[in-house]
C-alpha cells in the first residue's frame, strides 16, 4: 500500500516500516535505499503535499 497516498503519510514516516537509511540529499531532494545497493531519489513539497519521482535504481547521480 502506498502510505504516502492513502494514509496521507510525509514520506520520511512513510519510510519508517523498513530499512530505507531515508536521507536529504540537498534542499527538498531526498533518498531512500530500496535494497540490494538500489536507490529511489525523489523531490518533496510539502506545501503541495506531493512526491516527485526523480530515479529508481542505480546510486544517487
Amino acid at each position: 500500500m502506498n502510505h504516502i497516498v492513502h494514509r496521507g503519510l510525509d514520506p520520511i514516516d512513510a519510510s519508517s516500516g523498513f530499512d530505507s537509511d531515508y536521507e536529504q540529499l540537498a534542499g527538498n531532494q531526498f533518498q531512500i535505499r530500496l535494497g540490494g545497493g538500489q536507490r529511489m531519489t525523489f523531490f518533496v513539497n510539502r506545501d503541495a503535499k506531493t512526491v516527485r519521482i526523480h530515479q529508481v535504481g542505480g546510486h544517487t547521480p
